[in-house]
Formats: structure tokens, sequence, C-alpha cells
């Protein structure tokens, strides 16, 4: 007889599945976009989801690493983010996976107060998950000013900027693009940890 929850996790494993590969596909093409504009200074170190609920983040954590493919919840955080240029605040729960293919996974749940995440929730169902941004680090606040005048030079414009506990992080969209990529580019500088 089978287990009454073992149906769940192994639909639960199939999306989880099916969403990391995704990720893994995406994390190529991004990758080889910021190599376009940027050059090899910088890298592609981890991709983001957003999930609608904090609940079903949690799910798909517990799916992920159950897969046996190398995926490993490292870390979790809370954290609250100063936005501009429209000046607001918000609250969200991070859960870190690592992966077996050089980058990590930003599993993230917002609370109402991003323009950006509120935006992109309208459109989410309970149990939906989005893919949100690509992020690089910069090794300081140079090389983050470096970094952002480079996306502006190279013709993409920032949709939002952010400062938190962390430092400071921005989302980047291409200016002139058709139809928005789907996932922004989101350079960070980490100036908890160097101070």
């Amino acid at each position: 007889m089978e287990c009454q929850h073992a149906q769940p996790l192994i639909r639960n494993q199939d999306w989880a599945k099916t969403t990391m590969d995704n990720v893994r596909g995406e994390h190529l093409e991004m990758s080889a976009i910021l190599r376009g504009v940027l050059g090899t200074r910088y890298a592609v170190d981890e991709m983001a989801l957003l999930f609608a609920e904090e609940a079903t983040l949690s799910s798909f954590v517990r799916a992920a690493v159950s897969l046996g493919e190398g995926y490993t919840l490292f870390n979790t955080a809370y954290d609250t983010v100063k936005t501009s240029p429209i000046l607001s605040e918000y609250h969200v729960r991070y859960w870190f996976l690592s992966t077996p293919h050089g980058f990590r996974v930003e599993l993230m749940a917002t609370y109402p107060g991003s323009p950006l995440h509120d935006q992109i929730q309208l459109g989410m169902s309970r149990d939906s998950v989005y893919s949100v941004h690509a992020s690089f680090k910069c090794e300081d606040e140079e090389a983050y000013g470096n970094a952002v005048h480079s996306l502006k030079k190279n013709a993409y414009q920032l949709v939002q900027s952010c400062e938190s506990s962390y430092g400071r992080f921005s989302y980047w969209q291409p200016l002139e693009a058709e139809e928005r990529p789907h996932w922004f580019l989101k350079p960070r500088v980490n100036l908890r940890d160097a101070a």
C-alpha cells in the first residue's frame, strides 16, 4: 500500500526537477548575456526564484533537496530592504540552495512593500514560482559603481535599487528590449561583511 504523502512529494519532486533544470539552462544564457555586457570580470553566481507564499517555498526546498542531485540547503535569512527610486521598505525571507553547477539558487518570499516584487506577485497564484534575477557579486563599492555605470552605457535601465543589512543591490533590464527578459541582472555588493 502506498503512503498517502508519497504522491504529493513525487509531484513536488517533478516540479522541483523541472524548475531547477530550467534554472540551469537560464544560468548559461544569463551568463552569456552578462559576459556580452560587462566582459569576463563578473560572473553570474546566483539565480533567484520568487514564491508567492513561504509555505510553497518550503515545500519546494524539501522536494529539491530530496532529488539526490546535489542541491543542498545551506542558509536561510530574514531581512528588511529599503528601495528607490520609489521609496519603500519590504521584508523578505531567503532560503539558499547550493547546486552542483557552480552557482547558488536564492529562493525568496517577499512581503508587501517592494514595488518590483509586488508587481510580479499580482500575476502569481499562491502555488506559483517566478524567476526574478541573475546576480553577480562586486568586490567593493567602486566595483559596484563601475558595474552599474557599464550597465547604463550598454542600454540597460534601472528598475529598482535596494539597501539591506547585507549591502546594496539593484535590478536592471534592457532599455530597448521588445519583451523583458525573464531574468533581471542584479549587481550586488556585500557591505556588511566588509565592515
